[in-house]
C-alpha cells in the first residue's frame, strides 16, 4: 500500500503548562492560512491560533534548525554499527496478542500538530538559530492505517510480564548484583528479538559502568535518529517496579514491535537503557559527553556506517504506572493522566515543546483510554542532559505533588514499589503510554512499510 494523503478539517485542543497554569486553545487547519490573534497581556483568556501546516514538516526541523547541524545527503543504504537492518535481522519475534482497539477509522488520516505553533515561552529562549528553516523538508506522510497496525502488535500482557521480571530482580541499585542480573536479562531479551546489543562504557567513582542500547536502522536516513529511553537502575529496597521497571518495559516492547524486517522507517530509532540515573543522571551525562562529537559521522568515512546518528529528539520514560485515586492540582487538566514534559528554560525549548505536542497528538490518535497534557517543567530525568542539544521530553504519570508531598506517587523509592502493588488499571494506564510513544515514533521516524 502506498502513502495516504488526506486533507483534514481544522481541530482544536486545549493545552495547559503546569508552571504558569496558562490555558490556551490552538486550532490547526491542514492546510490553512496564517492568522494569529492571541493577546499576550491576557493570560487568563483562551487563545485561538490558526497556523499553516505541511503534514509532518516539523520532523526534519527539530535538529536541523541548529546552525551547527548541516543537512547531509541521505545515503541509499547504511548499516550502523551494532544495528538491525532488513538484511541482517531474521523475523522471528512472536506476534503477541494485543488489547489495542483504536476507535479511529483505520484508513482515515488524522491531524497532526505542527512545530510552527508559537509556544507561550519567553523570548529569551528563542535565539534566531532555533527558528532557521532547513533547506529540505520531506512531504511524505505515514499512513495512519500502517501506524495503527504496528500499535496493534503491542501486548499489554508482555508489558506487564517485563515489569514483573525486572521487579523480581530487586531494586537494581547501580553496581549491585541485582542490577547486573537485570541488565543481563535485558540484553538477552534484545538479542532474542534480533538486535545486536551495544554498551556505552563510562567511569563512575572509579568503577566502570555501562549504558545498554540497540538501534533500528533507518532505510533512507540512517544518519539521523530518535532516542527512546528509560533508566534501568533503581533504589528503595523494593522491586523498583514503577521507578523504573515500567519505563524499561515500554522501551523493550517498542523495540520488539519495531524489529520486524517488514517495519520500515526512514530514520533510525535507538533504544537506550540508562545506568546511574538515581545517582544524578550520570549515565546519560556520560553518553552525551562521549558521543555528542560523533553525531552524523560515517566511520570509516564514506562507508555509510553511523555509530552515532544525529539526534532528532530524545524521549525518556520514567514512572508510568501510578495515577489513580488522587485529585488533580488546580492548574492541571481534570481529564489528563499522561504527563508529557519539556523544559521551558532550555536552549531547545521551542523544538522540545513541538516534540511534546506531537506526542500529545499521538496520544489522541493511538492511546485507547487515557488522555495527556503537556507541561513545561521537565527535570531530574535522563532527557535533561540533552535538553540544550536536541529536542528533549520526558513522559511519566501525572504528578500529584500537592497531595502526597515529595515525589509523584507514594511508592517512589520505597519498599512498596513492587509489581504486586499495582492493579490492572495501573497497567492499563502504563500501556496507554506504550501506545502513545509507539504511534508517535512511527510517525516521527516516517513509517513507510509494515
Amino acid at each position: 500500500m502506498g502513502a495516504v494523503f488526506v486533507i483534514v478539517p481544522s481541530f482544536t485542543f486545549v493545552n495547559r503548562d503546569r508552571d504558569d497554569a496558562e490555558a490556551y486553545t490552538e486550532s490547526v487547519s491542514l492546510p490553512g492560512s496564517v492568522s494569529s490573534t492571541p493577546s499576550p497581556s491576557d493570560k487568563d483568556q483562551e487563545h485561538e491560533v490558526t497556523m499553516p501546516v505541511t503534514p509532518f514538516s516539523f520532523i526534519p526541523n527539530l535538529p536541523l534548525a541548529i546552525s551547527r547541524f548541516q543537512p547531509s545527503p541521505s545515503p541509499t543504504t547504511a548499516i550502523p554499527e551494532g544495528s538491525v537492518t532488513p538484511q541482517n535481522n531474521p523475523w522471528h519475534q512472536s506476534q503477541a496478542p494485543t488489547t489495542h482497539n483504536p476507535t479511529a477509522e483505520p484508513n482515515k488520516e488524522l491531524p497532526t500538530i505542527p512545530a510552527t505553533i508559537e509556544p507561550a515561552l519567553s523570548s529569551s529562549v528563542t535565539p534566531a538559530s532555533l527558528t532557521a528553516t532547513p533547506s529540505t523538508s520531506p512531504t511524505f506522510v505515514p499512513s495512519t492505517a500502517y501506524v495503527h497496525e504496528v500499535v496493534s502488535r503491542l501486548s499489554r500482557q508482555t508489558f506487564k510480564e517485563n515489569i514483573e521480571t525486572l521487579s523480581n530482580f530487586g531494586d537494581r541499585i547501580q553496581g549491585s548484583t541485582s542490577y547486573n542480573n537485570a541488565a543481563n536479562w535485558v540484553k538477552l531479551q534484545l538479542q532474542d528479538y534480533g538486535y545486536t546489543v551495544q554498551e556505552h562504557t563510562y567511569t563512575y567513582r572509579g568503577s566502570p559502568r555501562t549504558n545498554i542500547f540497540v538501534t533500528k536502522v533507518g532505510s533512507s536516513q540512517p544518519d539521523q535518529m530518535y532516542i527512546v529511553s528509560a533508566h534501568l537502575d533503581g533504589r528503595g529496597g523494593g522491586g523498583a517496579a514503577n521507578d523504573n521497571g515500567s519505563g524499561c518495559s515500554l522501551v523493550l516492547e517498542l523495540a520488539r514491535v519495531l524489529v520486524a524486517r517488514s517495519v520500515q522507517l526512514d530514520v533510525s530509532v535507538r533504544f537506550i537503557f540508562w545506568n546511574n540515573e538515581e545517582t544524578g543522571l550520570n549515565g546519560a551525562h556520560a553518553y552525551v559527553a562521549d558521543r555528542l562529537p560523533l553525531q552524523g559521522i560515517a566511520v570509516p568515512s564514506g562507508a555509510n556506517v553511523y555509530p552515532e546518528p544525529t539526534w532528532l529528539g530524545v524521549i525518556t520514560h520514567d514512572q508510568i504506572l501510578f495515577d489513580h485515586g488522587l485529585p488533580v492540582e488546580p492548574n492541571q487538566s481534570p481529564t489528563a493522566d499522561v504527563d508529557i514534559e519539556y523544559q521551558a528554560n532550555s536552549v531547545f525549548a521551542l523544538q522540545s515543546r513541538a516534540l511534546a505536542i506531537s506526542l500529545k497528538s499521538g496520544n489522541n490518535q493511538f492511546a485507547s483510554d487515557y488522555p495527556s497534557q503537556v507541561s513545561s517543567d521537565m527535570c531530574c530525568t535522563d532527557s535533561v542532559p540533552f535538553q540544550d542539544l536536541a529536542p528533549s521530553v520526558s513522559i511519566r504519570e501525572n504528578q500529584r505533588r500537592a497531595e502526597i508531598g515529595n515525589g509523584s506517587q507514594p511508592h517512589w523509592h520505597q519498599p512498596t514499589d513492587l509489581y504486586t502493588t499495582f492493579d490492572e488499571l495501573d497497567f492499563l494506564f502504563g500501556f496507554n503510554i506504550v501506545q502513545t510513544t509507539t504511534g508517535t515514533i512511527c510517525q516521527l521516524a516516517r513509517l513507510h512499510g509494515i
